[in-house]
């Protein structure tokens, strides 16, 4: 088994001075044994902590992924950089992560004083926001880095964002429609449970119990915007692909035995749900 390629041996990858599972840039880009070992191809699990290692391979915020590799025939990708590029890269993905907690905590600050009408803290704070925007506009700049704004915020902002939608819903009620259902706690329940698919993995899991899950319909019937792969879900499902819906939620999914926050994506059509899989899982630092 092959680990990585040029998609998936990627700059910045993480690193870890004492955890080698941890320390994605260590095992990324070689080639593994899935049972047993040898000198030339160590052992995956032993290796990558795959499967089963929420700090590994198929873990949390990890973006490898594995393919076949079969001795003699297949060769694998070289990694177009080296170890310190990968390690001062990942030094700044630590450092642009840490700017966007700091601005993360400015806008709670604002709007706790905005709740409890401190004109005079909230105009300060407005300032301090100001000036770390412009912070993060050239710390990406001078490092050649793409900003994410989607990373800046906070509960207040998607809130807003959601009423905004709602409104919309209200003027054209199929258009971006909130969907939601229940995974509960019942033996029955479990057996309902859906198999989601983990990142940048072959890897699945499923949804923690005693959950509601509500999700927007971005993609698909009623909304502007099509399904590149209607087409596919038709041939494969044999539901026309005008009814099918792209629906984007949040939920907590089981990793390593606990539940962990993650943005999901799923298919729909009569009522029913296809192909979920973890999109990303929260920072929640």
């Amino acid at each position: 088994m092959f680990v990585g390629s040029k998609k998936t041996c990627h700059l910045s990858a993480r690193v870890h001075p004492t955890n080698k599972i941890a320390n994605h840039a260590g095992w990324q880009g070689k080639v593994y044994k899935i049972h047993g070992e040898d000198p030339e191809y160590p052992n995956l699990k032993e290796s990558t902590g795959y499967p089963g290692d929420i700090l590994g391979l198929g873990g949390v915020n990890c973006r490898h992924r594995m393919f076949p590799f079969v001795p003699g025939i297949s060769t694998p990708n070289p990694i177009g950089f080296s170890e310190e590029e990968n390690r001062k890269a990942y030094e700044l993905s630590q450092q642009q992560r840490k700017l966007e907690r700091d601005m993360r905590k400015l806008k709670k600050k604002k709007a706790a004083a905005e709740a409890s009408g401190d004109k005079e803290t909230e105009k300060k704070l407005r300032e301090k926001i100001k000036l770390k925007s412009d912070e993060i506009d050239k710390f990406c700049k001078d490092n050649k880095l793409k900003r994410d704004y989607n990373r800046e915020l906070v509960t207040e902002q998607i809130t807003k964002k959601v009423a905004k939608a709602e409104k919309i819903l209200d003027k054209n009620p199929e258009s971006g429609k909130i969907i939601s259902f229940e995974i509960g706690r019942s033996l029955g329940a479990a057996a309902k449970n859906y198999p989601i698919k983990l990142p940048e993995s072959r890897q699945h899991t499923k949804l923690a119990e005693g959950q509601k899950i509500e999700g927007t319909a971005f993609a698909g019937k009623g909304t502007p915007k099509e399904i590149r792969d209607r087409f596919r879900l038709e041939s494969t499902y044999g539901i026309p692909a005008d009814e099918w819906e792209k629906v984007s939620g949040k939920a907590e999914v089981i990793v390593n035995g606990k539940p962990v926050k993650a943005e999901i994506h799923w298919y729909q059509a009569n009522d029913e749900i296809f192909e979920m899989k973890v999109k990303r899982f929260f920072d929640e630092g």
